[in-house]
Order: C-alpha cells, then sequence, then structure tokens
C-alpha cells in the first residue's frame, strides 16, 4: 500500500510539475504597431518610417515552457500587426545596419484578450547605445 502511494506521489509530481507548452494564438489579439527612424534623418520634416526593421517578442510569462518567441519585419510603410496569446511581452527591434553591435531599452507591452496592444517605435525614444 504504501509503496503505491509512493508511486502515484511520484508520478503525479513528474507529471504535473512540468509547464505545459503555450495554446497557439487564436488571431483575437496581439500586437499592432509602427516604426519610426531618427528625427535627424528628415530634420523639420515628417518623421521617416523604419521599413524592413526586425520586430522581435518574447512573452515573459513564465506560466509556458517556451518564451512565445515570434520574429517579424516591419512592412514598407514601418507598420506590423502580429497575433499572439494574451500576456505580458518585451518587445524589442533589430536592424543589421543601424543597430549593429548597439544595445537598446527594451520595450514592454500587455497583450489583453481581444486586444490588438499598440505599440509606437522609436528610433530617438530606444536609448541606443554602444
Amino acid at each position: 500500500m504504501h509503496s503505491n502511494r509512493l508511486l502515484l506521489v511520484t508520478l503525479l509530481f513528474a507529471v504535473g510539475c512540468g509547464k505545459s507548452d503555450p495554446p497557439p494564438p487564436d488571431g483575437s489579439c496581439g500586437i499592432q504597431g509602427i516604426c519610426i527612424l531618427p528625427e535627424k534623418d528628415n530634420p523639420g520634416g515628417e518623421r521617416i518610417r523604419w521599413a524592413g526593421v526586425r520586430v522581435d517578442f518574447v512573452h515573459v510569462n513564465h506560466d509556458y515552457a517556451g518564451t512565445g518567441r515570434s520574429d517579424l519585419v516591419a512592412d514598407r510603410r514601418g507598420t506590423f500587426r502580429v497575433a499572439l496569446i494574451p500576456g505580458d511581452y518585451s518587445v524589442g527591434v533589430y536592424d543589421p545596419i543601424r543597430l549593429k553591435h548597439k544595445f537598446l531599452t527594451p520595450m514592454f507591452v500587455k497583450v489583453a484578450p481581444g486586444m490588438f496592444a499598440p505599440i509606437f517605435i522609436d528610433y530617438d525614444e530606444l536609448n541606443v547605445h554602444d
């Protein structure tokens, strides 16, 4: 009897303690945004859209086994939209020409069920440094 309980507890522990994989996004929520280049690229004029910048999303909710990372590239208008599961995300960008070997401050955004969280990625606000 004692060995059966020990076996049951061991099985429950082994099966129940692992983190589950996140569910796939259902398309009802996520992040959408726009990326713009530094003001110095067009002084006194309208800010130029940052086309082709890679936008990375890392799910920082530790209820799931994976990070929920998703990479995409902003379109020619500097805009992007990605379906994600609800939760908190760290958002970063990468441009091999402008940001090569540089560090920047990550942004954080909360994705709520049924909504696409807006984010404005402004190069001048990224705190880019070597």
